[in-house]
């Protein structure tokens, strides 16, 4: 395995990032152009490329980063583990639900403060949309929560432990969207990166997962004057129903999660990077 520093590599990944946003900001400036907009587009390609750069200088090749271990599963094994990635996308979606249900009965007034017309989903188009959340994303972040952090903290903690942190902090990233519904989701793709040696799977799932949601949001939603009294009182239904759907997905989300454990155990010493 090759030792990289890992706190000096996401300062470099910082560094250059905010380096990158300051020649934005920049080229809008001197050329008038709103390049700015770009940074969902643009940053994280620029920090991956640090990343890369930085496990080079260190030996880890592109090719043993993320090469195809052990081939990319059959498309009948896929399929269903795409099943499985809309289950756990249904219990996020649920809990998600539930938080904005005692949102709604606790502190209404949120909800019509901060909650637009369901229009500004539709304000990013459908295309940058599927360039920034389904094909860049995924890529971007499976290379940092799995490739890299998932791997340095399991070569120091274990398995287990290392899924626990790199899930933890793939989840505080996404707290906006629902902090426990991305902290299953972060365990199973980590567990399955370990018990396939492929970082390509999580991002095919990944990218699986975002275009969905993708899809989801930019549905057709009428529009009202009363929108945001609506979506309080809508939520107030929806938290009942996405109490009903996480009690009944989680008993099967925590069976599948440890099944892939279970898996994932008996290839943990596929590390490169510790």
């Amino acid at each position: 395995m090759n030792h990289v520093p890992i706190v000096r590599t996401l300062l470099w990944c910082v560094v250059t990032s905010l380096i990158a946003m300051l020649i934005l900001a920049l080229v809008s400036i001197v050329f008038s152009l709103d390049v700015l907009s770009y940074v969902a587009e643009f940053l994280p390609l620029v920090a991956v490329f640090t990343l890369w750069w930085r496990l080079k200088t260190h030996g880890v090749s592109l090719r043993t980063w993320l090469t195809f271990r052990e081939g990319f599963p059959s498309f009948n094994s896929f399929t269903q583990l795409a099943c499985w990635q809309l289950v756990f996308l249904l219990f996020s979606m649920a809990i998600v639900f539930v938080l904005m249900y005692f949102v709604a009965l606790l502190f209404p007034s949120l909800l019509t403060d901060f909650i637009p017309n369901p229009s500004f989903l539709h304000d990013r188009s459908f295309i940058r949309g599927f360039l920034a959340t389904v094909l860049i994303a995924p890529i971007v972040e499976e290379m940092f929560f799995r490739g890299f952090l998932l791997q340095k903290w399991a070569a120091r903690y274990g398995l287990f432990t290392g899924a626990i942190i790199a899930s933890l902090v793939f989840a505080l990233l996404h707290v906006n969207l629902g902090f426990l519904g991305h902290f299953m989701i972060g365990l199973f793709w980590s567990f399955l990166y370990m018990a396939t040696k492929n970082i390509w799977l999580p991002i095919v799932l990944h990218a699986f997962h975002n275009l969905v949601l993708l899809v989801i949001f930019h549905l057709p939603i009428g529009e009202t004057p009363e929108t945001s009294e609506l979506t309080v009182k809508m939520f107030y239904y929806t938290g009942y129903v996405g109490i009903a759907l996480s009690l009944l997905s989680l008993p099967f989300i925590l069976w599948k999660l440890q099944q892939v454990y279970k898996q994932a155990k008996a290839n943990e010493n596929f590390l490169t990077i510790n």
